[in-house]
């Protein structure tokens, strides 16, 4: 829109457009995986389609660890959409211009893009699933943590404001991404579950999005003539505070979870239930 002249409701057909030949590259890719061997279904336990009943059954069964996940992204997902969607205002409340924001905009999310990916991929290498899924944890907990203290170094004049919204973006990525999968993965092949992540993600999704309506509802109701800025701070130390004691309560709960007791009370239990 700056230097090529898009128009402003041609923007977003030509963003699209830069993705639609590598998006399909990687679709081809994924459709080119194999199925699953034998050593892949005993390192991450069978995967079935889960109905009503298995779904019910295995949320109450590990209900105290996913109940403080389910809370935590709640926040995480208001935050970052908020954190998205007013970009442009906080880089412009921080005293950057139109254009100055725009480009900070771009340049500041590549190394939290790259710093994210980078240690999520250090995972891989983790093939105890009990170990990883604790690693995950411990990475989501640094994630939550920095976001609060990036905000308080900033406040307290340590760092700059570029600085301080990229570490906010490296923090809240690093403890958002985890849910689009490798929590939940490496969560079922843990507990030794029969079940998919994709029931995990559509909770935690439904939840997670419901509470971007009701921040922007209390921003714009509940406290109008608050500044983006200050709005924002707050809700980096609230987003700080509540979810890395909910990822403390997940750890604790799921460190002390073996996979034999979650085949006695989880498993067995589901196929104890009569069909109905």
């Amino acid at each position: 829109m700056i230097n090529m002249g898009v128009p402003e409701f041609w923007m977003p057909f030509a963003t699209g457009a830069c993705f639609v030949v590598p998006m399909l590259v990687f679709v081809f890719l994924l459709a080119s995986i194999p199925p699953p061997t034998a050593e892949d279904r005993a390192a991450r336990t069978e995967r079935a389609p889960m109905d009503a009943r298995a779904r019910r059954e295995f949320f109450l069964t590990y209900l105290p660890g996913l109940l403080p996940l389910t809370l935590l992204y709640i926040l995480l997902t208001a935050f970052r959409d908020f954190r998205d969607n007013f970009a442009t205002e906080l880089w412009e409340s921080l005293g950057f211009d139109q254009q100055e924001s725009a480009a900070l905009l771009a340049g500041a999310e590549v190394p939290v893009t790259l710093g994210v990916l980078g240690v999520l991929a250090l995972l891989m290498f983790i093939h105890d699933n009990r170990k990883a899924l604790l690693w995950v944890h411990v990475i989501m907990l640094g994630g939550t943590a920095l976001v609060g203290l990036s905000t308080l170094a900033y406040q307290g004049g340590m760092i700059g404001p570029v600085a301080w919204m990229t570490l906010i973006g490296l923090g809240l990525y690093a403890a958002y991404v985890p849910f689009g999968c490798i929590l939940f993965d490496r969560l079922i092949a843990t507990v030794g579950a029969v079940a998919t992540a994709g029931f995990l993600i559509y909770v935690t999704d439904a939840f997670g999005y419901l509470g971007s309506v009701v921040l922007m509802l209390y921003k714009d109701l509940g406290n109008p003539t608050l500044s983006w800025l200050e709005f924002f701070i707050s809700a980096s130390y609230v987003t700080s505070l509540f979810c890395s004691f909910g990822v403390v309560v997940s750890l604790f709960y799921f460190r002390t979870l073996t996979s034999e007791h979650a085949v006695a009370g989880g498993v067995q239990r589901l196929l104890d239930v009569p069909l109905k």
